[in-house]
């Protein structure tokens, strides 16, 4: 008996109905094919409702989701990765490969707990020294971050950063194509650095100030370390980073959850500063600053029993910036929480702004001055005024600080037009309120 009669057998029994609904199920044009498993497959044999059941993997059941029936048991197919005997323990197969060591993963290990001769040979031999450098400062970033209680995906961007930069070679010069090699502090600045745009990346601001006292750094090294980082990442044209910009909305979460302040006071703090920047109020001073005095604002207008050397000693703010950041926007307190204002203002700044233009003498001056090879320090924001230079470059200066004072003047009166306008905006606001 052939093939074919054999087949041919097994439909001897189906009714006539039975395999016309058979046939009616089939697509000749599209070339499906009839399956009992592809109608069955997802049905619950309680319930007989379709599409209901869910594999849990962890208790190895087929169970449907309307019911609760239990249909089968699910059979894992995955490989073992543990060694059988109910521990952690992976000596059965190899460690997870490490993108950023990709080398050092493709490697094994010697089994024991004493450091032989030969265990630590094949160590050394199984990570290459440019991975071993770079494995060394993994660790320092990780070790860091978990003293300082910085999440754990800051720290995966901080890694990652890191190893962008550590790729860099130089375009051009005696030693074109050959990485960059930096040493001793201007590597641990460097190391702050990515730490300090991972945390911008992520919504966790810190300053760098925070960013020296992570490291044990000093500011200058800190802030040399941000320029450095700057610098090289330009090199990498294969890389688009959005590195974006501190705000002094980004601090205020952060700091009050530090004071355990409630939610409401929380927003409250961030509308300050959030409007504070937007209306420019407070520019001569830092993101950090403003956070502080916004705080410091939303203190005082919730009553709230925390002092300003409390303030001083949680967030490393000096007392007398606390207090100049607070006057600078004090004054404002009616406008900066309601957010209603301040589109106000806003929108009558900007048609404000439109008619004024700096004057010519003044632009001149400044487009002669700006392309003067100029250096000046500038320590911080406490001692912003004071500029560091020899006798010999003060002459070169002389000018500019003349300008800056001019250019200063012309600040101040557009600065009293500026407050004109949010006290005639304020009392516009009453009278379209009572409307």
């Amino acid at each position: 008996m052939d093939q074919l009669e054999i087949e041919l057998e097994k439909f001897e029994n189906i009714s006539a109905d039975d395999l016309m609904d058979m046939m009616s199920g089939i697509d000749f044009d599209n070339g499906d094919q009839y399956s009992v498993d592809d109608v069955e497959s997802n049905v619950c044999i309680n319930c007989n409702k379709p599409n209901t059941l869910f594999e849990d993997y962890s208790n190895g059941i087929l169970v449907c989701k309307e019911c609760g029936q239990v249909n089968e048991n699910v059979i894992d197919a995955n490989p073992e990765w543990r060694n059988y005997d109910g521990t952690s323990n992976k000596a059965r197969c190899s460690s997870i490969t490490n993108p950023l060591l990709p080398r050092s993963s493709l490697g094994t290990s010697i089994r024991g707990y004493t450091r032989s001769k030969v265990k630590n040979l094949h160590e050394w031999d199984a990570m290459p020294y440019e991975e071993r450098s770079l494995n060394i400062v993994l660790k320092e970033i990780r070790n860091r971050c978990q003293k300082n209680n910085i999440l754990k995906c800051i720290e995966d961007d901080a890694k990652i950063m890191y190893k962008w930069v550590s790729e860099c070679k130089h375009k051009e010069g005696k030693n074109k194509g050959r990485k960059y090699i930096i040493r001793g502090a201007n590597r641990l600045g460097l190391i702050g650095a990515c730490l300090f745009f991972a945390c911008r990346k992520n919504g966790q601001t810190h300053s760098p100030k925070e960013i020296a006292k992570i490291f044990d750094l000093k500011f200058t090294d800190a802030t040399k370390g941000l320029k450095t980082f700057m610098k090289l990442i330009k090199l990498r044209s294969d890389i688009k980073i959005g590195l974006g910009k501190s705000s002094s909305d980004d601090f205020v979460p952060r700091f009050c959850r530090e004071l355990s302040l409630k939610k409401t006071y929380i927003n409250q703090a961030i509308k300050i500063a959030r409007n504070t920047d937007e209306l420019n109020i407070a520019s001569k001073h830092t993101p950090i600053s403003i956070a502080a005095g916004s705080i410091m604002l939303m203190i005082e207008m919730a009553g709230l029993t925390i002092t300003k050397k409390a303030l001083s000693e949680k967030f490393d703010v000096s007392e007398v910036t606390i207090s100049k950041a607070y006057k600078s926007i004090e004054q404002y307190r009616e406008i900066l929480v309601d957010d209603e204002k301040t589109q106000m203002i806003l929108t009558k700044i900007k048609k404000d702004r439109e008619k004024n233009e700096l004057p010519e003498h003044l632009k001149k001056r400044y487009e002669e001055n700006l392309n003067k090879n100029k250096s000046t320090i500038i320590d911080d924001e406490e001692s912003y005024c004071t500029i560091k230079s020899d006798d010999s470059f003060a002459n070169s200066i002389a000018d500019p600080c003349k300008l800056y004072e001019d250019i200063e003047y012309y600040k101040n009166i557009i600065d009293m037009e500026l407050y004109d306008t949010i006290a005639y905006t304020e009392e516009e606001y009453k009278v379209v309120s009572t409307l």
